[in-house]
């Protein structure tokens, strides 16, 4: 599970590592965020699971941040840490949302991440979505097949079915064992390995076919997935089917 701290005071960083670290062993890996615009870059770069996200930040706010990084991974759960007042949070926080006042008493730091770890495991590598007969998540699978190029997120989805986000996203986890994020990347990470093998397009038109934001960005998500580039695959790819067609024609 990866965990983003975002906080522009260092020692509340270092005070909610330290009992993050001591108490929650399935926090494989930990980031630190100094304001809300490393915070999104971080959680682009990594795939976070769960951020722990300071609403008062400089360059860019928490709550601002957070958006951000809920458009492009609807999974990832983020906890908002404050010391505002309720009043406040309030005419701010939609219903519903987590959140902690600081500074973080580490009981309620564990309470809440029992909460949410179980939500955020990985699944393994080269699983499977399992198979769901819930006429609601197959129109949700069936829309993100039809729209893998479009920059698809929770609200987009949720609105195909005309059910609450958050309803959307835990169902979607139990009926297919993949959470919205993960599914959506496996099934751009398959177009993009078709496209690959028996197409001549480029890496940056795949990836945009695919729906990533960036060449560079498909090329770091495949090859964490792949082991290999783009470009070596589709390199593999093509000696493989040279070596097919030179074996057929011998033994012709």
């Amino acid at each position: 599970m990866k965990l983003l701290i975002a906080d522009d005071e260092p020692l509340e960083r270092e005070v909610m590592s330290m009992i993050i670290r001591q108490h929650n062993p399935q926090v494989t890996q930990l980031f630190e965020a100094r304001n809300g615009e490393e915070a999104v870059h971080i959680a682009r770069q990594e795939q976070m699971d769960l951020v722990f996200m300071d609403i008062k930040m400089p360059l860019l706010n928490g709550l601002a941040a957070a958006r951000q990084i809920q458009a492009e991974q609807p999974d990832c759960r983020i906890i908002f840490l404050t010391a505002y007042d309720e009043a406040y949070l309030g005419e701010r926080l939609a219903a519903g949302t987590e959140y902690l006042l600081k500074p973080g008493h580490p009981d309620d730091i564990r309470q809440t991440l029992v909460q949410y770890i179980p939500q955020s495991q990985q699944i393994p590598k080269y699983g499977l979505p399992k198979h769901t007969d819930n006429s609601h998540m197959i129109q949700v699978m069936a829309f993100i097949e039809e729209h893998l190029q479009r920059d698809l997120d929770l609200e987009l989805l949720s609105e195909q079915v005309h059910l609450h986000p958050q309803y959307v996203s835990r169902l979607f986890k139990r009926e297919t064992g993949f959470s919205i994020t993960q599914f959506i990347t496996f099934r751009r990470l398959k177009k993009a390995k078709h496209l690959l093998a028996h197409t001549e397009m480029t890496v940056t038109e795949i990836s945009e076919q695919c729906g990533f934001a960036d060449a560079n960005y498909f090329t770091r998500v495949f090859k964490k997935h792949e082991g290999m580039t783009p470009t070596q695959f589709q390199q593999q790819a093509t000696l493989e089917i040279r070596t097919r067609k030179t074996l057929g024609h011998f033994i012709m």
